[in-house]
């Protein structure tokens, strides 16, 4: 996820990606929020978790698939939210002992 941003601010001089990321227990649970601050609503937001599928339409499609995936085969959760007309929060649960 964050090598995405990373390529995008290579890609794109004018529009430089600025995240911020919070971590906190919950429980068993460790809770990761990372939220696009300068990022566009996403309409599609579970639409990014689909094999092949680019919300930009040039990308592979396959990245935040198989980030789910791993997260997924591992018994935790990966998902994405865009509150109404906000940046897109990405919130990964995992446990807090392996």
């Amino acid at each position: 996820m964050f090598v995405n941003y990373a390529d995008e601010s290579g890609r794109d001089r004018e529009v430089q990606p600025d995240i911020k990321v919070f971590i906190a227990e919950e429980g068993d649970q460790v809770r990761i929020e990372i939220t696009v601050i300068n990022g566009s609503p996403c309409l599609w937001s579970e639409r990014l978790f689909e094999s092949l599928w680019s919300e930009k339409g040039g990308g592979l499609g396959i990245g935040l698939y198989l980030m789910r995936q791993l997260i997924t085969e591992a018994g935790d959760t990966l998902q994405a939210f865009t509150p109404t007309q906000e940046p897109m929060i990405f919130v990964i649960s995992l446990p807090r002992s392996l």
